[in-house]
């Protein structure tokens, strides 16, 4: 209980930031900072956390469509040199957000369980 409960703090934490950095023009810096969390990580645990942090992220905030464009390109080479499983899993998550952005789709909330 104590660890899903610091989980949820370093989310709603994050969440803070997220829009934080929306107000002051920082939201595609705040995205590049998470790729390169999810890129650079050797740690499991801390790279399940950057690839929440990064579609939470996407859902909240409006990157610009070029960083969109290219998040996209990254999301699908690593979903191809990805192992089946968790990281997969946000992976796939981290793309269909970038799609939703890039169709203008409408995008459904979700409970807190669903974002991580």
């Amino acid at each position: 209980l104590i660890e899903e409960t610091a989980g949820y703090t370093a989310i709603n934490e994050a969440i803070g930031f997220a829009l934080a950095s929306e107000s002051c023009g920082l939201t595609d810096e705040l995205l590049c900072q998470l790729a390169c969390q999810v890129l650079r990580n050797s740690s499991p645990a801390s790279l399940i956390r950057g690839w929440r942090f990064m579609i939470i992220a996407l859902r909240l905030l409006e990157p610009s469509r070029s960083l969109v464009l290219a998040l996209s390109k990254y999301f699908q080479r690593q979903h191809a040199e990805s192992s089946i499983g968790l990281n997969q899993r946000h992976i796939e998550l981290a793309l269909r957000e970038c799609n939703i952005l890039l169709t203008g789709a409408i995008k459904w909330k979700q409970s807190a369980k669903e974002l991580i």
